[in-house]
């Protein structure tokens, strides 16, 4: 998917890390599985529909911006995996997507082509931090590679379980937040039902569009204007990350 909409749903804050577990996850966790009938595009207008008919505001942003396909088209590519993804996630931490490309790269080459829990369990803490890691990240990529490697977390076991029980999961991975994990659930497990609550862009987009005159809005406040989106709360979460990059450019461009 364009780079912009993932960076827009992805601006943190400093403080999103793993002390508020909200209400922001579903029971029983809908996602859309890879390569499934409900991954089609009659679904997503099934989806729009119903938000549509929910909500007049969003109806509205539907109707100019259209489907969310950089959205939906990752969610119906090949199954991706799980320990690469987080381990993407850990990298680009506070970085721009450049510099996290590159440290990647380097990683990536460090373990002969393939980074896998084993080859980052045999690489040591200073070689990593000689890629471009800082020492808390490469204690971080350690940290999650032993819990991969000893099976404690799998692409099957992450797909298989609930959005409440994997958010309970990868907490207790050193380096991960809520919201990235709120990240990972959305873009890699293709989460249908999660509401980033501690994201600038969806909060500043859900401000310019619900409540005129003010800059964000708190996690509360995005709570109760998502409660009409249920359970399609990561559709609605991405149409205010879009509405935020339409004010961002439009700023840039007086």
């Amino acid at each position: 998917m364009p780079r912009s909409i993932r960076k827009a749903l992805g601006v943190r804050t400093v403080k999103a890390a793993k002390a508020a577990v909200s209400s922001s996850r579903t029971k029983g966790g809908i996602r859309l599985r890879q390569n499934s009938p409900s991954a089609s595009s009659t679904h997503v207008n099934t989806v729009l529909k119903q938000l549509s008919d929910e909500d007049e505001v969003l109806s509205d942003v539907i109707k100019v911006v259209g489907p969310p396909t950089s959205l939906t088209s990752r969610w119906t590519d090949q199954a991706g995996d799980a320990f690469l993804s987080l381990v993407k996630s850990i990298t680009s931490q506070q970085l721009s997507g450049k510099a996290a490309a590159t440290i990647f790269s380097r990683v990536e080459a460090g373990c002969n082509g393939r980074i896998t829990p084993l080859s980052i369990i045999n690489t040591d803490k200073e070689v990593l931090r000689s890629m471009g890691l800082s020492y808390r990240k490469a204690e971080y990529l350690k940290d999650l590679a032993g819990k991969f490697q000893s099976g404690e977390l799998t692409d099957q076991k992450l797909r298989s379980s609930s959005t409440e029980e994997v958010m309970a999961s990868l907490l207790k991975v050193k380096g991960l937040g809520e919201w990235s994990v709120h990240m990972f659930q959305i873009f890699h497990l293709g989460c249908e039902n999660v509401l980033p609550v501690g994201d600038l862009a969806v909060k500043k987009g859900a401000a310019a569009l619900y409540c005129k005159g003010k800059k964000i809005v708190t996690p509360k406040e995005l709570e109760q204007i998502a409660n009409k989106w249920d359970p399609y709360k990561s559709y609605g979460s991405w149409y205010m990350a879009n509405k935020y990059l339409e004010l961002k450019r439009s700023s840039e461009d007086t």
